[in-house]
């Protein structure tokens, strides 16, 4: 019986903390809606969101995918590439009302 308490326990803290990484998130995609994101293909960080210099994405393409209208992307110097690969056909695809500085 204490095996079962313990794994209801641990169920309950597994949704636990699921619903609290889906509220970050969804609060991190609304803070950044009206904001500025931050691109650095040289960001230490390990989980980069874009927030900040030190936390900035390090990939174009994630900041264009959470940006919104009325967001600027601030974008460090460097050269951003649209994919890993090869394909000389890929391209940035950008959006409406989002502003792109760069040279940081």
């Amino acid at each position: 019986m204490v095996k079962l308490r313990r794994r209801r326990w641990n169920v309950r803290r597994a949704v636990a903390v699921r619903a609290a990484v889906y509220s970050a998130e969804v609060l991190e995609k609304r803070l950044l809606l009206d904001g500025v994101i931050y691109v650095d293909g040289n960001s230490p960080a390990e989980l980069p969101n874009g927030t900040s210099w030190l936390s900035a994405y390090k990939d174009l393409q994630d900041a264009l995918a959470s940006a919104g209208p009325g967001t600027t992307i601030e974008v460090a110097q460097g050269t951003y590439l649209p994919t890993q690969t090869p394909n000389r056909f890929a391209s940035f695809e950008l959006k409406d009302g989002v502003k792109i500085q760069g040279g940081f």
